[in-house]
Formats: structure tokens, sequence, C-alpha cells
């Protein structure tokens, strides 16, 4: 990856934290996700008072494809 789309990645990442729903920590998290074939995927952590509904912004960006009905192998 070159260190452009890295930058690119990363600042799409930095957009997807401000998605998250944190009310608990505070603490937004973004993730970005790029396939093989150029498609990118998001994801922003979302906090519950039942701590096992909580999911963490990885999880939601690796899932992505699936929930979209696109299930994109990403590499």
């Amino acid at each position: 990856m070159s260190e452009e789309s890295l930058q690119e990645l990363l600042e799409t990442a930095k957009a997807a934290r401000l998605r998250s729903i944190a009310p608990f920590s505070n603490f937004l998290v973004g993730a970005a996700v790029k396939t093989d074939k150029g498609k990118v995927y998001i994801g922003c952590n979302v906090e519950s008072a039942s701590y096992g509904l909580t999911v963490c912004a990885e999880r939601v960006s690796g899932i992505s494809p699936n929930l979209r009905s696109q299930p994109t192998p990403i590499p």
C-alpha cells in the first residue's frame, strides 16, 4: 500500500470516529479497512450499559461487508 493510500485510510478512520457512541469512556475510536478490490469499510466503537453489547470499531469495520451483503474478503 502506498504512503498516500495509507494516509487516505487513516483520514477515513479519523472521520469514522466521529460516529462513535461512547457515553461511558468518552473515547471515540474509528477504523477503516480496505479490501483487495479497493473498497473501504469504516467502523466506530459503540458502547452500551450492558458491556456484552459494546462493540469495538475494528469489529464493526470488519463485519461491514457482510452487513452490506458484499462479503468481499479482507486481505
